[in-house]
């Protein structure tokens, strides 16, 4: 039997944060990481596609817009007590230095290395040159609790004794790399509910025979998300057409209230609007149109759109619109521009699904945050257990957002232990 003040379980962003902030406000205590993987935070390598993301500019005064939670006042509280700033003080701390990325021009926020790998090598000296006890390769079975302590039983046979714990075990995307949802069922018998869990940032499934011919190619688009026919989001990024789907940061960016439309709720009536040229709207393209037919009298309706798509979208198109690519522009008529404009700035798509939890960035769903002290992250069922991350119903648009949750939520879990 093993004793210790403080038992994290959870290696991630959110479990490493937690445990060094504990050590901050209390060197004394005896902390454990517990982490049911062969290493500490593997889901931090594959941020940002190995650059690993860290945050975004607009976290400092525009957090409320990038969020979702059942109980929003908790993002209030968190980042009231570590926000950007903290957060950036803390890797400059770390000697961790940091650049905007001006290429996307959304606030993303990245190392100078461009490297997940170095970031994590320095998380993992943090946590060595504090004392931080590591046990990997372990996953808690069961979790009992009094009034004074908590009994974990593990996977090892080996029971752990604890003052306080904090449960920082993600959500369920990537189970490959360690969060799988295998502690859910201990957590209700704390007394905790949890809202259904959905992928979140996911890309989308659909059947729509343009998808299929345009398999591969990837162009920014202007993406609109409805659902039961009222309009909910719109983005302008990349959109990747796939055997199965679309995906592309737009696709991710919008598919979260889909996912939960769909998955969560058992609904339907999903559609996506795709502008393929986002600088046109209907009208402003009708009138491109029609000041090309006069000044280019002799330019078919190919040519004219070969200026601005490429050949693999172009002749997808004709062929689903049924229009003659060497027509002259003037010849076409009223149906058949109507036709065309329509497809190339307003096609619908329907959505009939989601892919699953290994295609998925983020988990929508968890521990109600209603059942969460919002300014201390202690629970309100069980005194002295905590709960930051992923765990909890908390997520945020791609581009940073999410791994700033679990670091600045970490954190303010162990500010108090």
């Amino acid at each position: 039997m093993s004793n210790f003040d403080l038992v994290i379980i959870g290696g991630g962003a959110a479990g490493i944060f937690a445990a060094i902030s504990a050590n901050k406000a209390n060197p004394k205590q005896s902390i454990l990481i517990i982490e049911q993987s062969f290493s500490l935070g593997r889901k931090i390598l594959v941020s940002g596609a190995g650059r690993c993301n860290l945050t975004n500019i607009n976290l400092k005064d525009d957090f409320e817009n990038h969020y979702y939670s059942d109980t929003p006042e908790i993002l209030e509280n968190v980042f009231g007590q570590f926000g950007y700033q903290s957060l950036i003080n803390l890797f400059d701390d770390f000697g961790i230095k940091t650049y905007i990325e001006q290429k996307t021009n959304i606030g993303k926020v990245f190392p100078v290395t461009d490297s997940a790998k170095n970031i994590l090598k320095i998380f993992e000296d943090e946590i060595n040159i504090r004392g931080i006890k590591i046990q990997l390769n372990t996953t808690v079975t069961s979790i009992e609790h009094t009034r004074l302590s908590f009994t974990l039983k593990t996977n090892l046979q080996d029971v752990i004794v604890a003052r306080k714990i904090v449960i920082a075990v993600g959500g369920m995307t990537y189970p490959a790399l360690g969060s799988n949802g295998s502690l859910y069922n201990e957590i209700v018998r704390t007394g905790h509910s949890i809202i259904k869990c959905v992928p979140a940032a996911v890309p989308l499934t659909s059947k729509d025979k343009l998808i299929h011919l345009l398999q591969g190619t990837k162009l920014e688009m202007t993406v609109k998300s409805i659902i039961d026919g009222r309009e909910i989001k719109s983005n302008t990024n990349d959109v990747l057409f796939t055997m199965y789907g679309l995906s592309g940061s737009a696709i991710l960016n919008l598919s979260r209230e889909i996912s939960v439309h769909i998955n969560r709720n058992g609904g339907q009536n999903c559609e996506l609007i795709l502008n393929f040229l986002p600088e046109f709207n209907y009208h402003t393209f009708k009138s491109f149109l029609d000041e090309t037919s006069i000044n280019h009298p002799k330019f078919t309706i190919e040519r004219t759109l070969l200026g601005l798509l490429n050949t693999k979208i172009v002749s997808s198109i004709f062929q689903i619109a049924e229009i003659p690519a060497e027509k002259l522009i003037r010849d076409l008529s009223e149906n058949q521009l109507a036709r065309l404009i329509e497809m190339l700035i307003n096609f619908r798509v329907k959505v009939n699904g989601t892919r699953g939890w290994n295609e998925a960035e983020f988990t929508a769903g968890g521990i109600p945050a209603s059942e969460i002290n919002s300014k201390t992250l202690e629970s309100t069922k069980v005194k002295n257990l905590y709960f930051c991350g992923e765990i909890i119903n908390c997520d945020g648009d791609i581009g940073g957002y999410n791994l700033s949750w679990a670091f600045c939520s970490g954190f303010v879990a162990g500010m108090t232990q």
